[in-house]
């Protein structure tokens, strides 16, 4: 029995990587998500998806760079973007949930798997959370309210 073939990286000339990086920051900057950018790759250029995510890495470092945007800034523009969604009224459910999980990353605020279960051993009851929500989708329709009275003024 013959082992199978092993892979063997290929080098890219300079033309093919500038094409290739040029190919992943106009996804990204198109919004496709990864999957899709790995897949176009993939097939384009034969690479390995872990090679692709490298290209993505890079072309991301890129455009923050030519951004010259402070971290904070970006920060602050990206927060902004998730509350606009949280308090849009068209919004569904689950594009509010993500946004709020977006969020709580922008903020540090994110619970691992395994903190999970010790959040849920504390003292709030689940009128308490059902209460702290309700609050929230009030304040987020109070704040539409006043938007769209603004807009008529």
């Amino acid at each position: 029995m013959t082992p199978p073939a092993k892979k063997t990286s290929q080098t890219r000339s300079k033309k093919q990587r500038l094409l290739l990086e040029q190919l992943v920051k106009g996804m990204l900057n198109r919004g496709k998500h990864v999957s899709e950018i790995k897949k176009a790759a993939v097939l384009k250029y034969c690479l390995s998806p872990r090679s692709v995510e490298r290209y993505i890495s890079r072309a991301r470092q890129d455009m923050v760079e030519q951004s010259q945007t402070p971290d904070e800034e970006v920060h602050f523009v990206a927060y902004d973007f998730y509350r606009s969604i949280i308090s849009d009224t068209n919004s569904t459910q689950h594009e509010r949930l993500n946004a709020r999980k977006r969020i709580d990353k922008l903020l540090g605020l994110e619970v691992s798997a395994r903190s999970h279960q010790k959040a849920f051993d504390s003292d709030v009851t689940p009128q308490q959370i059902q209460n702290v929500a309700d609050l929230e989708r009030e304040q987020s329709n109070r704040q539409s309210h006043i938007e769209s009275s603004d807009d008529s003024i």
